[in-house]
């Protein structure tokens, strides 16, 4: 009796770990495609709302590892995850970009291309139209002002 109970915890167990490991599996996945429809739709607080959803979770403090930069050696102490996945994420989302000048040259020397327009004070029109597209039920910006109460706010100034 107390062997077929050793047993049974011991595979119980390790149906617990499997089963933690799919549902980290899929939502890295998961997560993975959110990313990319942020990227898309230039959604970056969707992305922040889902990680920190994953940084709250228990997974961190699980037995399973991450894997180091790497990509052999494995992981086990929060320290060391947290670590990771900063470096994961710093390594993503800052890519140094080049522009040659060329390239700006070109775009100035294009018909219609008026450079300096870039600079002036956006028109009502522009604005008004700009607070039309936006989208309801997104977080408010830093100044906390969410896209509904601009669209209702009218004409004030």
């Amino acid at each position: 009796l107390k062997v077929e109970y050793l047993r049974l915890k011991a595979l119980s167990k390790k149906k617990v770990t499997e089963a933690k490991e799919k549902w980290w599996r899929e939502q890295a996945q998961e997560l993975g495609e959110r990313y990319e429809e942020c990227l898309r739709a230039g959604m970056g607080g969707s992305l922040l709302r889902n990680l920190k959803v994953l940084r709250s979770s228990q997974a961190l403090h699980s037995s399973s590892a991450v894997l180091a930069k790497d990509g052999v050696t494995k992981l086990f102490t929060v320290e060391k995850k947290l670590e990771r996945w900063r470096e994961h994420f710093e390594d993503l989302l800052n890519v140094v970009s080049h522009v040659e000048a060329s390239v700006i040259d070109l775009v100035s020397s294009l018909p219609g291309a008026d450079l300096e327009s870039l600079t002036d004070r956006p028109t009502e029109g522009e604005v008004r139209l700009a607070i039309r597209d936006l989208k309801n039920g997104k977080a408010p910006g830093e100044d906390g002002i969410s896209a509904e109460l601009l669209k209702i706010g009218g004409d004030t100034g």
